[in-house]
């Protein structure tokens, strides 16, 4: 329970200094803080729950599928391997381009 309440409630908050008041207020944002806090890591442990109360895979599991879907993309020619393949060749076509654009470049300021 905020403290500035219990101060009005008493009629303390005219009579007391403003640095007291200033402290009462400081001390409730605090407190208002750190119950903020607190309901956000409980929304956070909700959350986790209901994930893992929806995907109860274990992590054999979880291996044990990414494997065999790797397997399916290989036979249909889409391979990890393959992949990294045409990305390799993919760089090499445009850093060949950029560095034909540099000579381009030097040779244009040479005239």
């Amino acid at each position: 329970m905020p403290k500035s309440d219990d101060l009005e409630s008493l009629g303390i908050g005219e009579r007391t200094s403003t640095w007291q008041q200033e402290r009462v207020k400081y001390e409730d944002e605090k407190q208002e803080k750190e119950e903020m806090k607190k309901r956000k890591k409980e929304r956070k442990k909700e959350r986790k729950k209901e994930g893992k109360e929806k995907e109860e895979e274990t992590g054999r599991e979880r291996r044990w599928r990414r494997k065999k879907e790797e397997e399916e993309e290989e036979e249909e020619g889409k391979g990890s391997k393959e992949k990294t393949k045409i990305s390799r060749e993919r760089c090499k076509e445009k850093k060949k381009k950029k560095q034909k654009k540099k000579k381009k470049k030097r040779r244009r300021r040479r005239l």
